[in-house]
């Protein structure tokens, strides 16, 4: 199961999280991010069509955003752990090193992945 992915957020996270076959939870950490991902729009995952008349119409916009995307540029991320895989025992320890990252702010990790993983956690 993923928690988070590289796509999340309009391709704006920095994280990608999930519970590893081999045990654990694995996060992989992006050693470098888009640029300009402002200027594309909203992204088109949000607003995927629950009526099939409007599905062409996202379709377009779906492929307009990832040409868009194919043209920005990237830069690196400036932190000791771009780049990095860990692999944690408990999910607790998965929260954790998460919001560490996003108290920090140079880690990009969308707002809602945490409560996401907590609520899981109260189950």
């Amino acid at each position: 199961m993923s928690y988070v992915r590289w796509s999340s957020d309009g391709y704006r996270s920095d994280v990608y999280a999930y519970a590893d076959v081999s045990g654990g939870f694995t996060l992989h950490i992006a050693g470098r991010r888009r640029v300009g991902l402002d200027t594309l729009g909203p992204d088109p995952m949000e607003t995927f069509p629950r009526n099939s008349e409007k599905v062409q119409d996202w379709l377009k916009a779906y492929r307009a955003f990832g040409k868009g995307l194919d043209k920005l540029p990237f830069e690196d991320i400036k932190h000791p752990d771009a780049g990095e895989t860990f692999n944690f025992a408990t999910l607790e320890e998965l929260r954790d090193k998460l919001v560490a990252y996003r108290e920090e702010g140079v880690i990009q990790v969308p707002e809602w992945v945490v409560p996401s993983i907590e609520e899981e956690l109260t189950e």
